[in-house]
């Protein structure tokens, strides 16, 4: 089976084609809605890279064109070792490509789906990507689209000792953007729902960095309690959820959880965002009690983590957005605008206030079954002999008065 199968009739590079006049193709790493990513390797230097290839069929479209170019000018702007590194960009075919430092690892996604996980072994994970982050929001970039599939856990390799790395900064909020426009034009709202702070939902454009830090806490949520903190059957129930409700408290699912913490990640989450902490500094700095040793501004000397922290087995997929399974339990909705039709804002508002369903426009497992159904078998049994046993006696009784 071809790695490129479905996309054969697309004029994409094979194997052994040159990129960008240098970058050899070697295999493809994985394909999506949006592209291709490839491993390659410069032609005179020998340097192993993943190029991301943006599908030519989809380089027409000026939004996803403009989050290619600011994925590329977020992570040089950033340049930090905790944010996936990209070298080089270019057109070609008629359509961009980028090229990306190749790493070796894993995404969050494939650590959480192993959790619960100890305290430590979460924050321990979490804190050199939070120090990515942080990096970005000092440069006036916020990711807006923190998720698990947008940290990878990254191997050792030669002269490091591998941590968290933040990717795809594709929907970023840059102070200034690469087409002097925003992505949130047209009032269509972009991220990962499950993720997404209150005011990403109705107000895109105003996101700051305690978006940012409202995604860390799902994420750390998550990690602890194995669970995000809301799950809904639809899309606009899971927005209600978000907008009206409090998580429950992390101490109530995992009662060895430190009050200090719960409460923490609690404001995190905070609906109101003037009652989260400030920063994903600020944020960082309160988690190291609770991180193992590790700590956000670690010195020259001290021993920096490893990811995964909770001694499970790390696969090398040798990619740069390799994807993990989620559990059938947990929902992941996904609201990129290339894999499903751009929802509006006004729709969104409408679902929230009016109770309406954009359930078609999302992908999640059947709802709960009827109460009944939970009734144990012999228990839903027994009521249905009484009652036959009643009209019998009836139907007896009308009998005996008739004759």
């Amino acid at each position: 089976m071809s790695d490129l199968e479905g996309l054969e009739h697309e004029d994409l590079p094979r194997p052994g084609q040159r990129v960008g006049g240098r970058y050899v193709i070697a295999r493809v790493l994985g394909s999506g809605a949006t592209g291709v990513v490839y491993e390659a390797a410069h032609e005179l230097t020998g340097k192993r890279v993943a190029i991301k290839w943006l599908r030519p069929d989809l380089a027409s479209s000026e939004s996803l064109t403009a989050r290619f170019l600011r994925e590329a000018r977020a992570a040089a702007e950033i340049d930090h070792p905790n944010v996936v590194a990209v070298f080089d960009a270019g057109r070609e075919r008629g359509t961009l490509f980028l090229v990306m430092e190749l790493l070796s690892g894993e995404p969050l996604t494939a650590f959480l789906a192993r959790g619960p996980h100890r305290v430590e072994s979460v924050i321990a994970t979490l804190m050199p990507a939070l120090r990515g982050v942080a990096a970005a929001h000092e440069r006036g970039i916020i990711h807006r689209d923190l998720k698990p599939d947008n940290v990878f856990l990254a191997a050792p390799r030669r002269g490091w000792p591998g941590g968290a790395k933040v990717l795809d900064f594709g929907i970023s909020k840059l102070k200034q953007p690469v087409d002097g426009r925003e992505l949130t034009h047209a009032g269509v709202f972009l991220g990962s729902p499950l993720y997404m702070a209150p005011e990403q939902i109705l107000e895109p454009g105003k996101v700051d960095a305690r978006g940012d830090v409202y995604s860390i806490g799902v994420m750390l949520y998550e990690g602890i309690a194995g669970r995000v903190p809301f799950e809904a059957e639809t899309l606009p129930d899971l927005f209600r959820l978000v907008m009206h409700e409090t998580p429950a408290p992390l101490r109530g699912v995992r009662p060895d959880v430190p009050a200090q913490l719960d409460a923490l990640v609690r404001a995190a989450l905070s609906r109101d965002r003037a009652m989260r902490p400030d920063s994903v500094a600020t944020l960082a700095r309160a988690l190291e009690p609770f991180a193992g040793g590790v700590r956000f501004d670690p010195s020259e000397h001290d021993e920096l983590d490893v990811a995964p922290l909770d001694g499970g087995r790390t696969e090398i997929v040798s990619a740069i957005e390799a994807p993990a399974p989620r559990p059938a339990s947990d929902l992941d909705y996904s609201s990129e605008i290339t894999t499903q039709p751009a929802i509006s804002l006004a729709e969104i508002q409408t679902a929230i206030h009016a109770g309406s369903t954009l359930s078609s426009r999302t992908s999640a497992p059947p709802g709960p079954k009827p109460w009944l159904d939970r009734v144990p078998e012999p228990l839903r049994t027994l009521p249905m002999i009484v009652a036959l046993a009643l009209v019998v006696f009836l139907m007896g009784l009308l009998i005996g008065l008739v004759i």
